[in-house]
């Protein structure tokens, strides 16, 4: 259970809501028979979640309820069936579009999710294939770009080196700064000049 106060500063983008009371409960099971093994399954897993957020008055603001079950396969792949009742409350309308609002009230729903991943020994085996730059035994020497869009938007590129043929590099991969490194926050925050100075 953690309380949040009126007045919290947010600076780092940890909490996304001020003023509530925060409650988290979870469970889980994992079982795993050799009966089941020996039919393809390593695990069953099921699992139960919630979170709770209450005002300062003790008034519920949302609620998510998590109820599922996870089944691992031997390959690595796994299914997850999710049963997801929600709860949220408007203490003030909420806008979704220009002249378009939804008035304050309770809302309950019920939702379902169908979640599926595959077999991460397959998709390795591809990449070992199509890209000589990744070996077998793990990934070669990678530098991170850090690239300031027009926008202002800070963005990491990685690049990978070729092992095989010097000199030579593979992108990677692109994804948003913000997310992954304090370092930027804080000097957009305390540094003068457009997004603190970073990505020059």
């Amino acid at each position: 259970i953690m309380t949040i106060g009126e007045g919290f500063k947010d600076d780092l983008g940890f909490v996304r809501r001020s003023g509530v009371k925060r409650q988290f409960y979870d469970g889980a099971l994992f079982w795993q028979p050799a009966s089941l093994r020996q039919r393809g399954i390593r695990q069953l897993q099921p699992h139960a979640r919630t979170w709770i957020y209450h005002n300062p008055d003790g008034e519920l603001v949302s609620q998510t309820v998590h109820i599922a079950n996870q089944t691992t396969w031997n390959n690595g792949s796994y299914f997850e069936y999710a049963f997801e009742p929600r709860t949220e409350a408007l203490n003030r309308p909420f806008a979704i579009a220009p002249g378009v609002s939804i008035p304050v009230g309770r809302y309950d729903w019920i939702q379902h999710l169908l979640l599926y991943e595959g077999d991460h020994s397959r998709v390795r085996a591809e990449m070992i294939r199509r890209y000589p730059v990744i070996e077998g035994d793990g990934f070669p020497t990678s530098r991170m770009i850090l690239w300031q869009r027009a926008s202002g938007a800070l963005v990491y590129i990685a690049v990978i080196d070729n092992p095989k043929k010097p000199g030579e590099s593979c992108f990677s991969a692109t994804f948003a700064a913000e997310r992954f490194d304090l370092t930027l926050l804080l000097r957009r925050k305390y540094l003068a000049g457009p997004a603190g100075g970073a990505g020059n």
